[in-house]
């Protein structure tokens, strides 16, 4: 960020995506379980009454991405196996991801009318719109948060 001006011009796009966002996928803290997200809520559960199952080959939701395991398996620890909350933090992390991947083209040296357009493409992509309906697939957007992150960095 060169100056204020563009600092207010990323709040304003900050602003725009989250609206966008709460628009797009807000209703979601009303979804209930869907695509093997109660196999995710009954393996917290047995994770809880023992660690090592964690690492199992044997778990209902064996996704082999030990980082995203333990992104919900935290999440469950803080707040519950709330169907909720899971939605929101998938949502919220779609949104993150939004954001970074913005950054990141703008850091990449693209005008920042390509940024935010690549963002909100990201953000609004129908292509995947229906995964950010499964907490199982919390594991996309956060792959995407991290790379992004890391490549900004």
């Amino acid at each position: 960020m060169k100056d204020r001006s563009e600092w207010r011009v990323w709040l304003c796009y900050a602003t725009v995506v989250a609206a966008l966002t709460w628009l797009s996928f807000g209703s979601l803290r009303f979804h209930q379980l869907d695509t093997h997200d109660a196999e995710s809520f009954a393996d917290h559960l047995r994770i809880e009454q023992d660690g090592s199952y964690f690492f199992s080959a044997d778990k209902q939701q064996a996704t082999g991405r030990l980082f995203a395991d333990a992104v919900k398996y935290a999440t469950f620890l803080i707040f519950g196996n709330d169907p909720a909350v899971f939605h929101l933090l998938v949502v919220a992390l779609h949104m993150l991801a939004s954001l970074l991947l913005a950054l990141l083209v703008r850091r990449m040296g693209f005008a920042v009318e390509w940024a935010f357009s690549t963002g909100l493409f990201f953000l609004l992509n129908v292509a995947h719109f229906q995964a950010i309906h499964h907490i199982s697939a919390l594991d996309y957007p956060l792959a995407v948060a991290c790379a992004c992150a890391a490549l900004i960095c």
